[in-house]
């Protein structure tokens, strides 16, 4: 699904909110060692095609988070940008019309990486299109 992949992207770089707290840092499935913070990542988690009618339709879910080192308020802004940029938002989709994008489960947590700790928030979105 990697035409929702592009349009989330260039949803999220688009948006003067997310960018002013994250730049262009916005990494598919994991970031780069080593990439400045803060940064948003993002990859497909579950769902695909519906095979609900000969139309063809589809209804990944994608894991969209933020990640900071300067605390959970910091990753949780980001998110809330994240979030008035995706949830019930037109996305380009090539190929395919784009029926609905939705946020669904909440994703907040803490890791500690050499040492330091990351904050992690972030939620599980459903991007709906169909042919």
């Amino acid at each position: 699904m990697n035409a929702i992949e592009d349009a989330i992207y260039d949803k999220l770089a688009a948006d003067a909110t997310v960018t002013g707290y994250v730049s262009t840092r916005i990494y598919r499935s994991m970031a780069p060692e080593g990439a400045e913070l803060p940064y948003i990542v993002y990859g497909v988690q579950a769902g695909g095609e519906d095979n609900l009618t000969p139309t063809e339709s589809a209804s990944p879910i994608y894991q969209i988070r933020a990640v900071s080192e300067t605390s959970a308020a910091h990753a949780g802004l980001i998110d809330e940008a994240i979030r008035d940029a995706l949830h019930n938002q037109a996305l380009t989709v090539t190929g395919w019309i784009h029926v609905w994008t939705a946020r669904l489960n909440l994703i907040r947590y803490v890791e500690v990486v050499s040492s330091v700790v990351r904050w992690h928030a972030g939620a599980m979105y459903r991007v709906m299109i169909a042919a």
